[in-house]
Parts: structure tokens; C-alpha cells; sequence
């Protein structure tokens, strides 16, 4: 054995060192048609300044943006459009192209003139950590119109209120950046970020430079290219700034190592819509095959770098096996499929999906708060420490979502304050002419309340929804938000039971349906406490003219010495309603990881999710490779191994756990 893991050892660093000096090319335009790839890039339009006091307006116009023998140009404008005297143009990849980690490079050359400021720089797709700088801004090239022989590289950070940046420049020996195509280049691993010029690397940081502050450049960024006329940086145009100038692209591309290449799709997935798209990059020379969970379907694609997914009534791992020039890797990405419209509702993920905005005069801290509260490990935490002119100047929102003409919704959350009597105004509001469709006022106390709103949507529309905080200074707390459709089926059970399988880990569910009315699926959902649930299966229903149905699932492991279930019986239609809650108690079996050990025919294995397992001899032979998927202890036939001692190594999403036994 002690030979088997020395080879191993051996293995895993040679595997590593091979994989750290290998990259591939995961995207690229070369701008080789006559227009611009919009599958590629999508457009930014209007003018307003754009935070920095600019003077253009950006349009989609062939004028301001154009494709033509093999470059892309970016044209400032001297022109009155839309009000303003200046146009231009600004292009962007989110949605298209969404990185985390790799090298991320441009060949360009750039206009020149006092108040032309262009720029290729990189933004965070989700605003993980909150709105702008808490999330982080990447700059891999700006330069000033009036210095055309230096090129900055620059890094933003920090919190609400308190910007953060660290950067450097590079000046050329001779010549100006006008004058030729140079490459600029951003690598940026998991914990440094390093800025070149013509592969000259002439500034770095790593996490360490950012402290007190979270390094937050470990989620997705996009490219953005555009050319700003004026603004606070470099002043606006004068007599000798002669137009039109353009920002000449000649290619944009992204290499990355194969461990930091991901799936690119949807992790949660709504049951009103259950198909989605997944994808790789498109390397050439490599091969990929595709696995999804139990009950969805590759609708197309397989084989190629992107598939078209339908989903069942659960979620699970959508998994690739991604063969290139680099070696061989299994990407996978865990997926959520819920009738919840809200990703993040609890905050288990920080803001993610969620926004701020502090204006009006007002002062507040978006906080994560890990101690006080009502369900999982974080909840929100708003410290409101000036109010503002306004209660709605001070906001915590969610957008992204629409609602159904007559539909009936119903909100769900828990809240509180630092004292009692607290105003909470919430609303669902359109996001363009801020008409409201719903919403209500409520009086928070200084303990954990839910509080609910139900309502029939006025139209078909997108939505953004506030809750506005701006009213007094307060300490405001919330979690675990629902938004769903509302409860409208009654629930005909006979019996709902739950007990103890003797001498299993397991608790067994029954239930008893009669007058069957085409219920679509039934949720079986869990709490360790009674108060908060979660959804841990789903289970197809039956159709009209059934008299009487029954069902019985099984839940393996539970967590807690007593543990409450109750169903969601969901229609054709999406409507649903809940059943009594139920409790069973539960004593766990203890057993042994592996057993039985020794095993003659078959063991069984600590299985969670979809799992590789690679089987090797005592000499460190690779005898087989399998890929099972379960939830618990899985049986895995060794009857045909010969008598000896073997190791088994498990690895779920990038954990790895190994187990000796021995097979008489």
C-alpha cells in the first residue's frame, strides 16, 4: 500500500505540473466578417455621463461600430445626437463570454486627441459581492488621448462608499500606441492578477495588496471595449482634438488552463421553464460527452460543446467529460431546479442576485450577517446610519424576473430590526416608468417575523422589486425570501405518514391520494425544525379518473433526532398547495464507512451525488473505473475481483475520499 500511494503521489504531480504549463485557446473573435458577432458581443447604448462626466452617446450604429477586413473599429463621432455633441461606441460580452481566470488579451491600436479616453477592460457578470467597486473592475488598457506613449493597467476593490484601486502604467521606448498594434494582456489565477505590454509584464498584485479588503476577482468577469469623449480623467476635447478618432481591434482572445475551464448555463433552473442551455468551449480537436440527472433529457448536442437541456422534476449535476491537447477533465455544474423564482433568496451566496443603491442624502452599510439568523448560515444585515430624503433612496432590490397578467403571486420573508416599530415599505415596481403593481407597509419588531404578500399581476411585465429603507436610521435584517405562484389546490389525503425504517438510516413517507385531478408532481420537503423547509424530492403524480393512489419515498441520512416532512402537491398548471406537516423521530445506525470489510461478493460506499470511482490493486494497479450516482450507502459488486487488498477512490465535484478493504 505504501508503494501504491507513492505512485499515486508521483502521478498527481507530474499531472499537476503538465496541466499548469498547458493553456488553450477557449475564445476568440478575430473580427474576420462584416459585422459584429452579436453572439459574441452586445451593445451599450446611451449617454448620461456613465459615472465619470462623459460626453458621448453610445449607439449600435454601423457609424460608431464597424467589422471590416479582418479589424473592429470604435469611431468617437464629433456630431449632435440625441441631445448630445459627441457619439460613439461601447460593446461588451456578458452573457456571451464569462470568465473566471485565464489570460485575456487584445491586439490594438488606439485614437489619439485631448478628451479621448478608450478602454479594454473586464466587469463582473454577477456583482457577487454588491454594486460597484464591491465587486471589482478589471482594467487591462486605458489610455489618455493627450499621452499617446502611455497605457495604464489598473485593478478597483473596496466597499459602498470607500473606492479602492491599485495600478501602474507603461511607457513605450519610442513611438506612441497610435502609431501600431501593440498587445495588451491581462493573467489573472486565483490569487494575483498581472498586467503585460507586448508580453512585457510591468505591474502585479496579488490578495495579499487588497488587505483588509476581500480579494473578490475569484467570479465571473466580461470584456468591455468602447472610446469615452471627455469625462473626469481626461478632461474634454479642445481645439486640437481633431475627429473622427478610432479604437482599431485587430483581435480579442482567452486562453485558459483546462483545470479552470467551466460549464457556462443556468444552476437554477424555474419549473415554469425547464429547458436550458449548457456549454464548453469550442477547442478544436476535442471531444465531449455529455451526462445529466436522472429524469432530464440532452434534448441535442451531444457529443458537441453545447447541449440543449430538459429538465425532469429534479435537479442534479450536468456533467462533461472534456478530452483536448491538455488532457482529459469531468466539468460538472450543480443544478437547482425550483418552483422559488428567486435565486439566492437566503443569502447563503452574499448579494448575489440582489442590488443596493444609497442616494437622497442617506447613509447605509450592506452587511452579510453570520450570527443572528432565521434559517441556513447568513442572513442580510442593513445598517441605515443616516436617513434620506426618501424612503426608496435607500434600497435593497431584486430584478431580472416578470409577471403573468392575473396570475396570483405571493411573497414570502422573514425580517426584523433593531427595534420596534421600524416602517418597511416593499414593492413591485416596473423598472423603466417605476409603475407600481403591488405592495404593501410593514411595522417590523426586533425578533424574526415572516411576513407575507399575496397579489393578482396587473399585466404581463418585468418587474423589479424594493424593499425601501431609507425612512429612519435602523438596523434592518432579513432571510429566507419566497416568490412563487400562489397556493390554489386543495389537497385530498387520506393518510400522510412518516417513521423509522428498523435498523436503517432511513425514514419512510406515505400518503394516500384520492379524487385525483391531474396533479402534476408532488415535493417532499424537509425541516430539521419544524419552521423553515427545503425541498429534497420530487415525485410524478397520476392522472384523472384515479380513485385512490398511493405513494412511499424514502429519506436516507436525515440530520435531526426529530424531522418534519410535509408535501406540495403541484397541478398541470403550476398551481399548488401544501399538506400538514408531519414529524418522525430518527436514532442513527452507525456503521463503517465501507462495509462490509472484509466483503466477499459486494460493499457498500458513502455515495453523494454523481461520483467517479477509480479501483486500485495493492501493487497500485488501476483495475477499473466506474461512475455512480446515489444518495447514501450504494452497493458496488466486487465479486469478480481476486482475493487481496484494494483502495477505492471516490471524487464528487473535485473532492476526492479514498478506502481500503480487503475481498476474500
Amino acid at each position: 500500500m505504501k508503494a501504491l500511494l507513492s505512485t499515486l503521489c508521483v502521478m498527481m504531480t507530474f499531472y499537476t505540473y503538465s496541466i499548469a504549463q498547458c493553456e488553450l485557446l477557449v475564445w476568440a473573435d478575430e473580427f474576420d466578417g462584416t459585422s459584429l458577432d452579436t453572439d459574441k458581443w452586445s451593445y451599450q447604448t446611451g449617454a448620461g455621463g456613465w459615472g465619470n462626466n462623459e460626453l458621448q452617446y453610445y449607439t449600435d450604429r454601423a457609424d460608431n461600430v464597424t467589422v471590416n477586413t479582418g479589424f473592429l473599429e470604435i469611431i468617437a463621432l464629433e456630431e449632435s445626437y440625441m441631445g448630445a455633441d459627441y457619439t460613439s461606441g461601447r460593446i461588451r460580452t456578458i452573457g456571451n463570454g464569462d470568465w473566471t481566470y485565464g489570460r485575456f488579451e487584445a491586439r490594438l491600436k488606439t485614437p489619439f486627441g485631448r478628451g479621448i479616453w478608450p478602454a479594454f477592460w473586464m466587469m463582473p457578470t454577477d456583482n457577487f459581492y454588491g454594486t460597484w467597486p464591491a465587486s471589482g473592475e478589471m482594467d487591462i488598457m486605458e489610455l489618455l488621448g493627450h499621452q499617446t506613449d502611455i497605457a495604464y493597467g489598473t485593478c478597483h476593490y473596496g466597499v459602498s462608499n470607500d473606492h479602492q484601486q491599485l495600478g501602474s502604467n507603461f511607457t513605450l521606448s519610442s513611438g506612441e500606441f497610435s502609431e501600431d498594434f501593440h498587445t495588451f494582456a491581462l493573467e489573472w489565477t486565483a490569487n494575483a492578477l498581472k498586467w503585460y505590454i507586448d508580453d512585457n509584464l510591468y505591474f502585479s498584485i496579488s490578495d495579499l495588496d487588497v488587505a483588509p479588503y476581500e480579494w473578490v476577482f475569484d467570479q465571473d468577469f466580461h470584456f468591455i471595449l468602447n472610446v469615452a469623449v471627455g469625462g473626469n480623467w481626461p478632461g474634454n476635447p479642445n481645439g486640437a482634438t481633431t475627429f473622427p478618432q478610432a479604437l482599431e481591434v485587430d483581435y480579442v482572445r482567452v486562453y485558459q488552463h483546462l483545470p479552470d475551464i467551466k460549464i457556462q448555463g443556468d444552476d437554477y433552473v424555474h419549473t415554469s421553464d425547464l429547458t436550458r442551455t449548457y456549454s464548453l468551449p469550442n477547442v478544436s480537436g476535442s471531444s465531449y460527452f455529455w451526462t445529466v440527472p436522472n429524469g432530464a433529457t440532452i434534448t441535442s448536442g451531444q457529443s458537441t460543446n453545447e447541449i440543449q437541456v430538459t429538465f425532469g422534476s429534479t435537479g442534479g449535476n450536468v456533467a462533461c467529460t472534456f478530452s483536448s491537447d491538455c488532457g482529459t477533465e469531468t466539468k460538472s455544474i450543480p443544478v437547482e431546479v425550483n418552483d422559488n423564482f428567486w435565486q439566492n433568496p437566503d443569502f447563503e451566496e452574499d448579494y448575489a442576485h440582489w442590488t443596493n443603491r444609497t442616494s437622497g442624502g442617506g447613509a447605509a452599510t450592506f452587511l452579510i450577517e453570520t450570527t443572528d439568523i432565521q434559517q441556513g448560515l447568513q442572513s442580510a444585515h442593513v445598517d441605515v446610519t443616516t436617513a434620506a430624503t426618501n424612503p426608496w433612496d435607500i434600497q435593497l432590490s431584486r430584478s431580472g424576473f416578470s409577471l403573468v397578467s392575473g396570475t396570483l403571486y405571493t411573497l414570502s420573508f422573514w425580517a426584523k430590526a433593531n427595534t420596534n416599530g421600524v416602517q418597511l415599505p416593499v414593492a413591485f415596481i416596473n423598472p423603466n416608468d417605476f409603475t407600481w403593481y403591488a405592495g404593501s407597509t410593514y411595522t417590523l419588531t426586533d425578533t424574526w417575523t415572516n411576513y407575507t404578500l399575496e397579489f393578482e399581476a396587473p399585466a404581463s411585465t418585468e418587474v423589479l422589486f424594493n424593499l425601501d429603507l431609507g425612512s429612519a436610521v435602523a438596523e434592518f435584517y432579513f432571510d429566507d425570501f419566497s416568490f412563487s405562484r400562489s397556493n390554489l389546490l386543495p389537497v385530498d389525503l387520506l393518510t400522510f405518514s412518516a417513521r423509522q425504517v428498523p435498523n436503517k438510516n432511513e425514514v419512510q413517507l406515505d400518503w394516500v391520494v384520492t379524487n385525483a385531478f391531474d396533479a402534476h408532481f408532488y415535493d417532499i420537503e424537509f425541516s430539521s425544525n419544524g419552521l423553515q423547509f427545503e425541498k429534497i424530492a420530487r415525485i410524478n403524480g397520476f392522472s384523472s379518473g384515479v380513485t385512490e393512489q398511493q405513494y412511499t419515498f424514502i429519506h436516507r441520512n436525515p440530520v435531526s433526532d426529530i424531522n418534519y416532512y410535509r408535501l406540495k402537491q403541484v397541478d398541470l398548471n403550476g398551481d399548488f398547495m401544501y399538506s400538514p406537516v408531519i414529524a418522525a423521530e430518527y436514532t442513527k445506525k452507525e456503521r463503517p464507512l465501507v462495509f462490509p470489510n472484509p466483503a466477499t461478493e459486494y460493499i457498500y460506499l458513502p455515495i453523494n451525488g454523481r461520483t467517479t470511482l477509480t479501483l486500485y490493486n495493492a501493487t497500485g494497479k488501476l483495475i477499473k473505473e466506474d461512475i455512480i450516482e446515489g444518495n447514501g450507502n450504494e452497493l458496488y459488486d466486487i465479486a469478480t475481483l481476486v482475493p487481496g487488498a484494494y483502495l477505492i477512490n471516490c471524487i464528487h465535484n473535485g473532492q476526492s475520499q479514498s478506502f481500503l478493504f480487503l475481498k476474500e
